[in-house]
């Protein structure tokens, strides 16, 4: 009897304490976002507590890259004092010219967001709101809604923004197809009408429809031909907005991997992402998943959306500030002129290799092995001049159109800036925006946007930044014009026969008659 008592006592004891750490391993997995989160205020802050961040690092960035931390932080719930970082903010924008209307509008959004009660804030909401189209539009919604007033109001703002949806539910910067960012980003500011307005709720699900057929397998997103992290960040942070659950919403689950599982495939480890598969840490790409982790926690506790600002005090904003004059950008470093560098080199080597026969012999080490290995050296160094093709500028850039062996037709190629502000005032690029008139180039089979760009670039001595090749190629600056120079959004896209490929200008093939043009856009960040 005491044996069995004994057993049953054990028995108990033991499901006491298996219960016991079931309970222990279920308090100590947080949630993935919270592990996020965590996770990069850890890696960007060093170590430091969140308040010496904002008073160190973010203070000191910005303007220039905190803004997004910041707003996040403004809408965890935690109390922090953002005062110093406000006159950091403050002192940056009295002393740069700020040309893009959605960098004007993520400055105002952080201002509003930390309690300020500056008369930016409410300067961009009244002249920002629809300047540059349908992320102006998106951007300047969540001001109005947040109670500031503007040129356009709320309704009006959504008004335009509906008429601007897509035949194929989405929205984009231009062309016919819809981009995902953009599409995700235009949901997180119609999210609060979707119960009011009918109208919104119909664009609204043909939307959700469309983001959900554009998953990918890994629970991810394509833009511009690449899968990447802030993709997946937008469109969790305007699922929040929604009331939908990216986690657990079966139209935003493939093959068993959501949104987060495609997020988490870029992270580095160490609380840092990067924008491609096997690339590096990216500061972009690393704030938008903080954004996207913070906007699901904030969705997992009950409270608004992300952009639904709770520190914001229209009432208390100042009058509206005056605006600054622009400032011109100064031109970057031309590529100098022509250099005959090999005969210099080879000069040189030799010159080198008689003066360690000379040293040789001065330190009476004439053994005939030591001579050897000089001209041996020697040798290698003039093979690798002479074999090793470094152009100079004017040998790379010859200024000749070049002349296929086995065309099958023509593409023309422009190049375009007119979106630029004060172009005007900026020496090193053209008054009228036009960076490449129309010219026509010969194809071969196979050749790709890219591969025109450059033999364009060659052949009309124009300065191209680029990095990667094939379909990896990605187009940073043309003409010295780089991406965000203008902005966040601002970098160089590209379009063929009027229409925005889907693809990297390094994986789109041509065909004959093919229309392409770059242009340098200030509302769409690109991924080329």
């Amino acid at each position: 009897m005491k044996n069995k008592l004994l057993a049953l006592a054990t028995c108990l004891l033991c499901l006491l304490l298996c219960a016991g750490a079931v309970s222990v391993s279920a308090r100590s997995s947080p949630d993935p976002a919270q592990e996020i989160y965590d996770g990069i205020i850890d890696s960007e802050a060093g170590g430091k507590e969140v308040q010496e961040w904002i008073d160190s690092e973010l203070c000191a960035t910005a303007g220039t890259g905190a803004e997004w931390y910041i707003l996040c932080l403004a809408q965890s719930g935690e109390a922090y004092d953002f005062s110093t970082y406000e006159a950091a903010l403050l002192e940056h924008l009295s002393q740069n010219n700020v040309p893009s209307a959605t960098t004007k509008q993520k400055y105002a959004l952080c201002l509003a967001a930390i309690g300020s009660t500056n008369a930016y804030i409410a300067s961009v909401a009244d002249q920002e709101t629809g300047a540059l189209g349908v992320m102006s539009y998106a951007y300047g919604l969540h001001l109005l809604r947040a109670g500031y007033t503007g040129n356009v109001t709320v309704d009006g703002a959504v008004d335009q923004l509906l008429a601007l949806q897509k035949p194929d539910g989405g929205w984009a910067i231009s062309g016919s197809a819809s981009d995902v960012d953009v599409t995700a980003m235009v949901l997180q500011s119609l999210a609060p009408d979707y119960v009011q307005r009918a109208d919104v709720r119909a664009a609204v699900d043909q939307a959700l429809a469309l983001l959900s057929a554009k998953q990918q397998a890994s629970g991810g997103f394509v833009s511009y031909g690449v899968e990447n992290p802030e993709s997946a960040s937008q469109v969790i942070i305007a699922l929040c907005a929604l009331g939908v659950d990216p986690t657990t919403d079966t139209r935003f689950i493939k093959d068993g991997n959501t949104a987060f599982d495609a997020m988490e495939a870029f992270s580095l480890g160490s609380g840092s992402y990067c924008h491609q598969a096997g690339g590096v840490h990216s500061a972009a790409a690393t704030a938008q998943v903080f954004c996207a982790a913070a906007a699901y926690l904030r969705y997992t506790k009950g409270l608004s959306p992300l952009y639904s600002l709770d520190g914001a005090r229209p009432d208390e904003v100042q009058t509206k500030a005056d605006q600054t004059e622009r400032d011109t950008i100064p031109a970057p470093e031309q590529p100098g002129g022509e250099v005959s560098y090999k005969p210099i080199a080879c000069a040189i080597v030799l010159m080198l290799g008689g003066i360690a026969c000379a040293v040789l012999l001065l330190l009476k080490k004439r053994h005939y092995k030591n001579f050897i290995a000089v001209a041996l050296a020697c040798a290698v160094l003039l093979c690798a001049i002479l074999l090793i093709d470094v152009k100079s500028p004017e040998d790379y850039y010859h200024g000749q159109t070049e002349t296929k062996q086995n065309p099958i037709g023509t593409v023309t190629l422009t190049v375009r800036c007119d979106q630029v502000p004060g172009l005007d005032q900026i020496d090193y690029l053209p008054h009228d925006g036009i960076i490449l008139a129309t010219s026509s180039y010969e194809i071969e089979a196979g050749e790709t946007v890219y591969d025109i760009l450059i033999q364009a670039a060659r052949a009309g001595k124009l300065h191209v930044d680029a990095s990667g090749s094939g379909e990896s190629a990605y187009v940073r600056g043309i003409s010295y014009l780089y991406e965000q120079q203008h902005g966040d959004l601002s970098g160089w896209t590209y379009t063929v026969n009027g229409t925005s490929p889907s693809v990297g200008c390094g994986a789109y093939t041509l065909s004959d008659g093919d229309e392409i043009v770059f242009d340098y856009s200030l509302t769409l960040k690109p991924v080329n």
